[in-house]
């Protein structure tokens, strides 16, 4: 049998606020980004990246008027994942 991982998984609709920490959300394995809703219930993003990936958090790209998670992975060249939820 054929085992195959997920390189990258996105999950909107967490509805997650501050009471929960990054140790509750790990997934051994892979990288944790995430956004919480701020202003109304619901909401929030996840973005697990295996740990193969080198993945970097783009802060810059993101604006507070869309609930977004920018993710860089700088070994591939030009390749930005973004993941959104509309509010």
């Amino acid at each position: 049998m054929n085992k195959k991982s997920i390189d990258i998984l996105a999950i909107t609709e967490t509805w997650l606020d501050n009471s929960w920490t990054d140790n509750e959300l790990v997934i051994t394995g892979y990288n944790l980004f995430c956004r919480d809703r701020k202003t109304a219930q619901g909401g929030g993003i996840i973005v697990y990246t295996h740990n193969s990936l080198s993945a970097e958090r783009r802060s810059d790209l993101e604006s507070e008027q869309i609930e977004q998670i920018s993710i860089e992975f700088p070994m591939c060249s030009d390749t930005t994942i973004l993941s959104l939820s509309s509010p």
